[in-house]
C-alpha cells in the first residue's frame, strides 16, 4: 500500500508504520515503531491475523501486538470487522459494486494490560471475545 500513489503518501505523511511480511528485521523495526508512538500516547491499530481472511473467520493470531500490550502495560481495544470480504476479497483488487454490500464493525471494550501479563494467554483472550462478538453480529444482521 505504501508504493500506491496518493494513498502511500499520504500514509507516510501520517506515519503509519510500514512492515515487510516475513523479514524479520522489518518486523523488528515496526515493533519498535510502535513502542515508540505508543510511548507518545498515540494508539496503534494492529491487524493480529496479519493476513485478510478468505472465508470470514477469525484466524490464529500473531502475538506482536499482545506482546508490546505487555511489555508497556497498554490496554487492548478489540475491534470487530464483519463483511469486508464482500466488499473487497483478499486476492481481489477491485471493490464489488454489484450490489448494496453491508460491512459492520463493533469496538468491544478496553481490556486492561499489566506489564508482564502474559501475551499468548491475552491474544488467546481477545480472539475469544471477538469470535463470539463476530457470531452474535451475524445472528443480529440475520434477524
Amino acid at each position: 500500500m505504501f508504493r500506491v500513489p496518493f494513498i502511500g503518501w499520504n500514509m507516510r505523511m501520517n506515519h503509519y508504520v510500514s512492515l515487510v511480511r516475513g523479514d524479520a528485521a522489518s518486523i523488528e523495526r515496526m515493533l519498535q515503531e510502535c513502542r515508540a508512538h505508543l510511548r507518545q500516547g498515540s494508539p496503534v491499530m494492529l491487524f493480529p491475523e496479519g493476513t485478510r481472511s478468505e472465508d470470514g473467520q477469525i484466524k490464529a493470531f500473531k502475538r506482536g501486538a499482545f506482546t508490546l500490550a505487555t511489555e508497556l502495560g497498554i490496554p487492548v481495544v478489540p475491534i470487530v470487522v464483519d463483511g469486508t470480504r464482500d466488499v473487497l476479497p483478499k486476492h481481489g483488487f477491485l471493490l464489488r459494486q454489484e450490489r448494496v454490500q453491508h460491512m459492520r464493525a463493533r469496538v468491544l471494550a478496553p481490556l486492561p494490560v499489566a506489564v508482564g501479563d502474559d501475551a499468548r494467554e491475552l491474544g488467546e483472550r481477545v480472539r475469544g471475545l471477538m469470535v463470539d462478538e463476530l457470531v452474535r453480529m451475524r445472528a443480529d444482521a440475520s434477524s
